[in-house]
């Protein structure tokens, strides 16, 4: 079963929804919806708020960057866009084309593996880019603080994707009192310290889940998590990223033009009223036109 073309969607520091800016030139291959399971629109609404990277080629075809010991192949979505770039750097030695792309998380979510083995069972193929989304994973960040603190928490298995929140802490988004799951643990700290006005060294009630299990829960309607609704809040140097393609022009990318760069065209629909006191975007991937991520990065014109 094929599924059309996925819908790339703005985030504005990862509160608005992405948009599609324009179709797939080969779709990929999705899973029946009675093996993926049927996803509620609201849940489908909550992943669509975070952004993930993927490598991929002039034809915005996704490349398989892995190989296992049996030399079976498969790649990953990035919810990192360093960790993404670093993949990109490699294809790049082969493909000077390759390129970055962006994908909302939900129009993925339900059709990629959630671990190596459900990937390695997928059927392989004979090039190094697929369009069979059983072949992909997705990529938690790899950097060393967010390494560091998954380290604290032994239950974590390899592929699972933490998920940090204080159960005392809730933003108000459209009058409504939400509960945010971040993705990375330094921005629920910084959030929780704007929102008392104080610095602290440890947070309160700090909790840890993992995507799939914050999933599963809001499928199965369990109050839980869903009284106050769950708010997921993607990592601030993410955000930041694709808010900058979002300005769709060259030069928001620290004026990279004549090096391959490219403007990614992300039309930004529906943006939703941005809840207070959410992590300011590093400087080091937002506010600075000679920020070294954005020079020479090509980006597939905001789409996969």
């Amino acid at each position: 079963m094929r599924i059309g073309p996925i819908m790339t969607r703005r985030v504005a520091l990862a509160l608005a929804t992405f948009a599609a800016s324009s179709p797939l030139h080969a779709p990929l291959l999705a899973l029946p919806a009675s093996a993926a399971g049927a996803p509620s629109d609201d849940v489908l609404r909550k992943l669509s708020r975070v952004p993930v990277f993927v490598v991929t080629n002039s034809k915005d075809a996704p490349y398989l960057t892995e190989v296992d010991e049996q030399s079976r192949r498969s790649g990953f979505f990035y919810l990192g866009p360093q960790e993404a770039l670093a993949a990109l750097n490699d294809i790049k030695a082969f493909d000077p084309k390759a390129s970055l792309s962006v994908v909302s998380l939900e129009s993925v979510y339900f059709d990629i593996s959630k671990s190596a083995v459900e990937a390695a069972s997928a059927p392989q193929p004979t090039a190094g880019t697929s369009t069979d989304l059983r072949l992909f994973r997705l990529r938690p960040l790899q950097d060393s603080a967010a390494l560091a603190d998954r380290e604290k928490d032994a239950t974590l298995k390899p592929d699972d994707v933490p998920l940090y929140y204080d159960v005392s802490l809730l933003l108000t988004v459209d009058g409504t009192a939400q509960r945010p799951y971040f993705f990375r643990l330094q921005d629920l700290k910084r959030t929780y310290e704007q929102q008392s006005g104080k610095k602290l060294a440890n947070l309160p009630s700090l909790s840890v889940t993992t995507l799939d299990a914050l999933v599963q829960s809001l499928q199965a309607g369990d109050k839980s998590a869903m009284q106050p609704s769950a708010l997921l809040v993607a990592a601030s140097e993410a955000a930041a990223v694709v808010e900058r393609m979002s300005a769709g022009s060259t030069s928001s990318l620290g004026g990279a033009q004549g090096d391959g760069a490219q403007g990614g065209r992300v039309q930004g629909v529906g943006a939703e009223a941005q809840p207070r006191g959410l992590p300011e975007a590093p400087k080091s991937l937002g506010d600075s036109g000679d920020d070294p991520f954005y020079l020479n990065v090509p980006f597939g014109g905001g789409k996969i």
